[in-house]
């Protein structure tokens, strides 16, 4: 019986160990995610004040639609 109750603790013990783990990967990937949107906010208040489709260069409007388009099949 303190053998199986060994066992369960330590198993517990790796479970507690891996959550807090994936906890840091999720905090991690969250962080990197805002940054990205943060850089894409950026990216649009630019186009926007530049208004996109006006502009000489064809470089706004690449960019336009690259962060507008909509996923695809293929994107997923």
């Amino acid at each position: 019986m303190a053998s199986k109750l060994k066992i369960l603790i330590d198993l517990h013990n790796n479970c507690l160990e891996r959550e807090k783990y994936m906890r840091c990967k999720q905090l991690a990937l969250m962080r990197e995610r805002n940054l990205f949107l943060e850089k894409c906010k950026k990216i649009e208040e630019v186009g926007n004040k530049y208004d996109w489709k006006e502009n000489d260069s064809d470089l706004l409007p690449q960019i336009y639609n690259t962060l507008f388009s909509h996923p695809t099949e293929e994107d997923m």
